[in-house]
């Protein structure tokens, strides 16, 4: 998330990273671990703009108790519905480890409800390219990893899908920009050269 971060802070959004563990936290340790961290941050808005499993994380997170000055959430590639992939590899005791302790997350989803007052961007990609493919044969479209229609929720203020694969939507530039057009006006620019 390092050069996600940099771009955003050229941007005027001063950004931290946050780290959680997988294999060896469940969902809820990790959100608890997610609680206290926004808690310490000193701003008087908040913006949330996770990839993949961060995603679903930081959707349970706003599902509970969340800190109220948190505005929006931008998701990059996250299977909020749940994803095929990781319900493949659920199926080996070597994939089960793989997964870590975040497995049912990954292989359920999440409920789709999520509390007024924060608005929810989602950008997917569509350049099928990851190590998804070689686990299972996905339908058209998917980023390599997660399928577009495991990202998809109805309740979002906008959603954009961009051709990127899944590890590049957080490399790619114009996935910055777009992150910094939804957070300055709620909406992304849907008619954008690739970049």
């Amino acid at each position: 998330m390092r050069t996600l971060c940099s771009r955003l802070d050229k941007r005027g959004y001063p950004a931290r990273a946050f780290s959680y563990r997988t294999l060896l936290d469940d969902t809820e340790r990790n959100i608890a671990t997610l609680t206290r961290y926004v808690a310490q941050i000193d701003a008087k808005h908040l913006h949330l703009v996770a990839h993949s499993l961060g995603g679903l994380l930081c959707w349970r997170y706003l599902q509970g108790a969340h800190d109220e000055r948190v505005r929006t959430l931008v998701m990059l590639g996250s299977p909020i519905r749940g994803s095929a992939v990781a319900r493949r590899l659920a199926a080996s005791p070597a994939g089960k480890l793989l997964l870590g302790r975040a497995r049912d997350t990954l292989e359920s989803g999440v409920p789709l409800t999520l509390p007024t007052g924060v608005r929810v961007g989602v950008i997917a990609g569509n350049l099928g390219v990851g190590l998804g493919r070689g686990i299972l044969r996905m339908s058209a479209p998917h980023d390599g990893t997660v399928q577009l229609t495991e990202t998809q929720v109805e309740r979002a203020n906008d959603s954009l899908t961009l051709p990127v694969s899944h590890t590049g939507l957080i490399f790619s530039s114009t996935v910055a920009e777009q992150v910094v057009h939804f957070l300055e006006t709620g909406r992304f620019r849907h008619v954008v050269p690739m970049r």
